[in-house]
């Protein structure tokens, strides 16, 4: 896949000021009635606070890319999640192509053995596993349009895995993804609302790619075994190492996971003023000294008490 271009002076800046004072949409981004909107956390993102109705003060899109816009905020208001975010992961895993002298996404993008599709590469397993999640974007969708049962039943999976390339559902599961992992991972003790957003992307990147136990035991320094199937599937033939003993399998295979998210997850491309953010090496986000570790372990526990509680007095 070709790295998508940063053409700053081919891009259109979506402004400044979407929400009023008092957080109201004047740009009047609605949703599709069988997408309900969630409540929206008020996150740091580098000092650009979201309001309750979710803001998009600072995003820009290369034009591309123009025809993606509508369905990235769209996309981006219903979960919560800057649609400079989705639209570094959508870069992450879609084939681009040349379009009237710039680059454009291929919404019919396929990875070599046709595992994967559609603008974020949802594999077979893993567009499934939504389709029967009761309430998800992409069941209501299968089972609207007869392809799934209201248990989550799969009746057409043909028609079904042909759906990942439909522009919206694809957007829409990618931001529903990326929420439940947030929402995981901050559950976890990780401090989600607390970091900038050139972090926040990698995590979710880095979440979207491994699952979100994946990441986080990455992020606790505990990174998971790799088999030897995954490492084959994910690294060209000239990176697999010689030998087949596990410890030679996770360290190649993350040596190449670092490089990737460090080249290809870069917000900044996608945000029309990045001068105060920040975008750290992975590497550096999954290095914990224990004590650290004890702490967002504890802070996990206690976020965890507190939703108990919460869920008990409703």
């Amino acid at each position: 896949m070709t790295d998508l271009q940063d053409t700053s002076h081919r891009s259109l800046l979506v402004g400044q000021h979407i929400t009023g004072k008092n957080g109201d949409n004047r740009h009047g981004y609605g949703l599709r009635p069988h997408i309900k909107a969630l409540p929206c956390a008020r996150t740091s993102h580098d000092g650009q606070q979201m309001t309750p109705s979710f803001a998009v003060p600072n995003f820009r899109l290369n034009r591309g890319n123009l025809r993606f816009l509508p369905h990235l905020i769209e996309a981006g208001q219903a979960f919560d999640i800057h649609p400079a975010i989705i639209a570094t992961i959508v870069t992450a895993e879609a084939v681009t192509r040349p379009l009237d002298g710039n680059v454009s996404w291929d919404e019919r993008s396929q990875n070599d053995r046709g595992e994967a599709a559609g603008l974020a590469q949802f594999t077979r397993s893993s567009w499934l596993a939504h389709a029967r999640r009761i309430g998800s974007v992409v069941n209501r969708h299968a089972e609207e349009k007869g392809m799934a049962g209201q248990d989550g039943t799969i009746i057409d999976e043909m028609s079904l895995l042909e759906a990942r390339f439909d522009t919206r559902l694809s957007l829409f599961a990618t931001a529903e993804m990326a929420r439940r992992n947030w929402d995981y991972l901050d559950d976890r003790g990780l401090a989600m609302h607390a970091r900038g957003i050139g972090e926040v992307a990698k995590i979710l990147y880095l979440a979207h790619h491994e699952g979100a136990e994946g990441a986080f035991r990455y992020l606790i320094g505990a990174r998971p075994a790799v088999s030897r199937a995954r490492l084959e599937s994910n690294l060209p033939p000239r990176l697999w190492p010689a030998d087949n003993l596990a410890r030679a399998a996770r360290s190649a295979y993350y040596a190449w996971l670092e490089d990737y998210i460090d080249r290809r997850i870069d917000v900044r491309r996608y945000l029309a003023d990045s001068a105060e953010v920040t975008v750290p090496r992975l590497a550096r986000l999954g290095r914990k000294k224990p004590l650290r570790l004890m702490l967002l372990r504890l802070r996990g526990l206690g976020s965890r008490i507190r939703a108990m509680a919460v869920s008990r007095m409703g």
